[in-house]
């Protein structure tokens, strides 16, 4: 996704169309399996993304879509012909896929900044950036389902918001 971005960005927006309008929607999951107690409908991912628990690839793929779509402007009409079925339900995969916290569940996707047991924002920050987007390009086109995507926004946002808090005050209590 931040590839596809980089190249339309730097002037190639064929790397980027091919990506995003093909390789993105390619890795999209009809089907109904389920990892670790997340469903898989509707989850931009391949193997890979599958067995490592990448749980922020929708953020990722509905940030992309949203930035390419302004890149190449409105007359492209590129986020109006993957909004049904690809933007509108990986923001309900988002809205549909976090735990009883808010936030979705931990992957492994910030591997880099610590351990993979441990829990990271990462997966919340991309979903952020994605609902962000999607409902931007909702609006844009005048999509019926921009409320319930600013509303799946403002939750991840208010969940995460909450759970940082939550985690500062845990770390002021311990000094």
């Amino acid at each position: 996704s931040v590839e596809a971005i980089a190249a339309a960005l730097a002037g190639d927006q064929n790397l980027a169309q091919r990506q995003l309008g093909y390789w993105h929607p390619a890795l999209f999951n009809f089907g109904y399996e389920q990892s670790d107690g997340v469903s898989l409908h509707n989850f931009f991912g391949g193997t890979h993304e599958k067995n490592d628990r990448e749980w922020d690839s929708n953020g990722e793929a509905l940030w992309a879509f949203g930035r390419f779509d302004r890149i190449q402007g409105a007359a492209a009409n590129f986020g109006r012909g993957l909004f049904t079925p690809y933007i509108i339900d990986g923001a309900r995969w988002i809205r549909d896929n976090r735990s009883q916290f808010g936030l979705l569940n931990s992957g492994w996707s910030a591997e880099h900044i610590g351990d993979k047991g441990q829990p990271h924002y990462w997966d919340d920050f991309w979903g952020l950036a994605g609902l962000w987007e999607a409902a931007q390009l909702a609006q844009r086109i005048g999509a019926a389902e921009a409320a319930e995507i600013w509303g799946a926004y403002d939750s991840l946002r208010d969940a995460t918001a909450n759970s940082i808090r939550w985690v500062l005050d845990q770390q002021r209590q311990r000094g």
